[in-house]
């Protein structure tokens, strides 16, 4: 009964943003509020400061968007947020599931808003939609007699102003060492200026934080997990503007943008100062820049929306990068030994160890390794049913714990000034079911397929996606997520363009060498257990002239789970050479570090399938 009030005046107090916002949209005139997940930068990941979704919501998801009338408030998400929306709204939100049959959000507007013909207006914070998104919207709207209106206040925001608002980061700015970087800020923009001169560009306006963080060889903090800053920028033939918070730069971030000759702004003057930029007849912009930055460039001004110059040239990385990249997983992948042995063992003496407890562990473990910084996302420590949970984040008052009874999956990074890692480990510490076991190794069987596929210049992740799927295919099951994602070096863990998915805008970019991306095929029963194996791979040029993966994860994938008679004798080849690449590369250093009981654990979990 207790925890049903609890519940209760949670949901209320949920529920108490929803209705002040709606006062706010009476005294606005406005019918409907968009509220994108996204911030101004178009970032997946938020400062709190920018969760407005969440905040009007209560759903803390990183994917999904909402719309809210004077009677109604619906929210978009995908597959892997279904359970986890429908556990965090109350009852007064509908949950529209994307890949579910839900309608678009326009066509959600027009069913409920042109029932009659007086014009209805429907309100959007400029900064936070892409200005294709925007204009597609519009139009679809206007010929229903709904106008969408670019609201320049943000109206969350002054709801939210008055109920304790976090303040916007002011974390240190800091110069990342061409130790790690490869090339200087003078090269990339060398480099970066040659581009804009072959497609004809007088200038190009950066908005995305992880291309400004690469271009300029920064690194911040603003975001947590990302190592990013608040700015904007703006690069033409002769001149190079910052626009940031000037205090929170280190002395070494300010000798590096000096010495490449770049001009620091304030970073809220960005949208007035665009707007004085004259002479100028054709601006790069990113493919999803903001409709506010659109509209902000001088009239006439023609537009190459397009992929920009450091999103292609990050996503390929240089032999420094890799080489950081290489280096970074295989002491990843001590603390992860440590762990794992660790958790066997406590849930031996002990019977359990809670989600969240084991998550704070493994991020000690991860922090005594060299040139560690951060995790690079909240760990998703998901031990029975909560496993199911695509994006589960365990919380203090409601985890549940890890012990021999359940499948426990375990889903985590680090952030090191050589590299990003992101691994996925699916184990049981008891006797797993058959059942279990048959879609373990059916996981194990897509990743397989995929990890060891050579394919053509040109492919892209569209083309691979059914490699990792048709083992689940074959029995009826799937998964609803994409396979994989690329990762940047010590910059986002989510990093586009590149991708390996069945939906088309997030696999449609051909795959290169030097390109690191996740394979993570899954299972999930909701209610009962999750399943995935996820590898960082390397993309590597392979016998004639076609593409292949390289692991960058060296990690055992745990033999318990495994059916052997389901692998036919090249899938256990490929298992047992995985092993021993593991066994050779992290073994030493485990050795290195004095660690004899792990190195033990890991000679037996590397040994051959019998």
């Amino acid at each position: 009964r207790l925890s049903l009030v609890r519940l209760a005046t949670n949901m209320a107090s949920i529920d108490k943003p929803l209705q002040s916002l709606r006062g706010v949209l009476k005294r606005e005139s406005l019918d409907a509020y968009l509220i994108p997940s996204e911030d101004a930068h178009d970032s997946e990941y938020l400062a709190d400061c920018d969760k407005r979704r969440q905040y009007i919501s209560g759903f803390t998801g990183s994917y999904g968007s909402a719309i809210v009338t004077a009677d109604m408030a619906a929210l978009w998400t995908d597959g892997r947020y279904y359970l986890q929306a429908e556990q965090q709204m109350s009852s007064a939100w509908s949950m529209m599931k994307i890949g579910g049959g839900a309608p678009t959000q326009d066509d959600w507007l027009i069913q409920h808003l042109s029932a009659t013909n007086q014009e209805r207006k429907v309100g959007i914070d400029p900064t936070l939609i892409p200005g294709s998104s925007f204009h597609d919207m519009h139009g679809k709207l206007k010929k229903k007699n709904i106008s969408l209106i670019p609201v320049e206040k943000n109206l969350v925001d002054e709801v939210w102003n008055t109920d304790d608002r976090p303040e916007r980061p002011k974390n240190a700015v800091f110069a990342l060492d061409s130790q790690y970087t490869g090339t200087t800020v003078s090269e990339k923009l060398s480099d970066m200026r040659a581009e804009m001169g072959k497609k004809g560009q007088d200038a190009a306006v950066l908005t995305k934080l992880d291309d400004i963080a690469w271009l300029f060889n920064l690194r911040g903090n603003d975001i947590e997990f990302n190592p990013v800053f608040f700015s904007y920028a703006w690069v033409s033939q002769n001149e190079v503007e910052l626009y940031v918070d000037e205090d929170k730069l280190e002395e070494t971030a300010r000798e590096s943008l000096s010495g490449a000759k770049v001009t620091l702004r304030p970073y809220e003057d960005f949208l007035t100062s665009i707007r004085r930029k004259s002479n100028l007849s054709s601006v790069w912009i990113g493919n999803r820049c903001s409709h506010a930055v659109s509209q902000a460039l001088p009239t006439g001004v023609n537009l190459l929306k397009s992929e920009t110059y450091p999103c292609l040239k990050k996503a390929v990385k240089n032999s420094q990068e890799l080489e950081g990249m290489r280096q970074c997983h295989i002491r990843d992948s001590v603390a992860l030994a440590q762990f794992f042995l660790w958790l066997a063992d406590t849930v031996e003496k002990e019977g359990k160890v809670s989600e969240v407890h084991a998550a704070e562990v493994l991020e000690g473990f991860r922090s005594k390794q060299d040139k560690f910084v951060s995790p690079s996302f909240d760990t998703i420590a998901g031990s029975g049913s909560n496993g199911a949970i695509i994006h589960y984040k365990p919380q203090k008052e409601s985890c549940g714990h890890v012990n021999s009874s359940d499948i426990f999956l375990l889903d985590s990074g680090g952030q090191y000034l050589d590299g990003t890692t992101d691994v996925t480990r699916t184990v049981h510490l008891g006797v797993p079911t058959e059942h279990q076991k048959e879609c373990f190794t059916r996981v194990l069987k897509g990743h397989i397929s995929l990890s060891s596929c050579n394919f053509p210049h040109g492919t892209t992740g569209l083309h691979l996606d059914i490699l990792a799927r048709k083992p689940l295919w074959d029995i009826g099951l799937n998964f609803n997520h994409g396979t994989g994602h690329g990762v940047g070096a010590f910059l986002n863990v989510h990093e586009g363009p590149i991708g390996i998915s069945s939906r088309a805008r997030a696999g449609n970019h051909p795959l290169v060498a030097g390109n690191v991306i996740t394979i993570e095929p899954g299972y999930y029963e909701a209610g009962q257990f999750g399943i995935r194996i996820e590898n960082v791979c390397e993309v590597v040029e392979a016998e004639d002239k076609f593409l292949t993966f390289s692991p960058l994860t060296l990690f055992p994938i745990q033999k318990k789970l495994i059916v052997t008679d389901l692998l036919d004798e090249a899938e256990k080849a490929w298992i047992d050479e995985y092993h021993k690449t593991t066994r050779e590369k992290l073994g030493p250093l485990l050795v290195a570090q004095g660690l004899a009981q792990e190195m033990a654990w890991l000679e037996d979990a590397t040994s051959p399938l019998e």
